[in-house]
């Protein structure tokens, strides 16, 4: 090798870390499954992309890895930048009909979003990563899961979004389930990613529930009674209110608002569990 491809490689295997990123990989050494949760602009993607670079490389010779992902633009912006490191170290790229990449110390990793995920059905991982579980329908997060029953490795990594299975792998990393689960929750405020004037132009934009959810990372209580409010709202099933029926009961919440924040009303049909009005002024 030469000192230039030399250093190429040098730099490859380096990453600046984070405090927090430091410590998930701490977590991570110390516990095969680790959730990882938090704000925005905290790194959790770079970071993990590090992780299964290195372990594809050199620290689990001859593995098959998988990285799902909720969104397809999600999966574009992990991949620009984890297919030019693993080229430097020659691993072969493709993709098409998936992302993947297969390294010289034979592992090998295969990258889908959610709608995909069917792709790799007849496969068992043995290091898996879940990026933003939060976009992830409950169909999709079952089927991971039955694949993450063999893997010796689990990731998962959401923005704090109030979604039940999010809440689940979150409870289960705070109790170190099975002695193999881990959380860390990262806010932006503690990566340090975000300058403190756009830290500050945040909390005078964005409303006070998303402030708190995307920049501090707290993950909204609201949902746990009103679940997938936020996909109601934006399905065209739920543009128009349904009209009530005798004999059903129903549910109604209510969120004031404050002096930077939506107020919302939101009803709830108990018996299918389904919000069938929502309103936010």
């Amino acid at each position: 090798m030469d000192a230039a491809a030399g250093e190429s490689q040098a730099r490859t295997f380096s990453f600046p870390w984070l405090d927090w990123q430091a410590e998930a990989h701490h977590l991570w050494e110390r516990y095969s499954r680790l959730v990882v949760t938090g704000g925005i602009y905290t790194g959790k993607s770079d970071w993990a992309s590090w992780e299964v670079f290195t372990h594809c490389a050199k620290r689990m010779p001859g593995s098959l890895w998988w990285w799902v992902a909720g969104l397809n633009w999600q999966i574009d912006g992990v991949w620009e930048k984890f297919e030019r490191n693993a080229k430097l170290v020659g691993a072969r790229t493709r993709g098409a009909p998936y992302r993947q990449a297969t390294f010289p110390s034979g592992s090998k990793l295969e990258m889908v979003s959610a709608k995909n995920i069917g792709l790799l059905k007849a496969k068992h991982p043995a290091g898996l990563v879940c990026d933003e579980l939060a976009e992830l329908t409950p169909k999709a997060v079952e089927r991971l899961m039955g694949r993450a029953v063999g893997a010796k490795r689990l990731l998962v990594m959401s923005q704090a979004e109030g979604h039940p299975d999010l809440r689940r792998f979150v409870s289960w990393g705070r109790e170190h389930r099975d002695n193999r689960w881990a959380l860390r929750e990262v806010s932006s405020i503690e990566a340090g990613i975000l300058t403190a004037e756009q830290l500050r132009q945040a909390r005078v934009d964005l409303p006070a529930s998303v402030y708190q959810r995307d920049i501090m990372g707290v993950i909204p209580e609201g949902d746990g009674v009103f679940r997938y409010v936020t996909r109601a709202t934006e399905s065209e099933r739920w543009s128009r209110c349904l009209l009530p029926k005798a004999g059903e009961r129903y549910v109604v919440g209510y969120d004031p608002a404050k002096s930077a924040d939506f107020g919302v009303a939101a009803v709830r049909k108990v018996s299918t569990d389904q919000v069938v009005s929502l309103r936010r002024w």
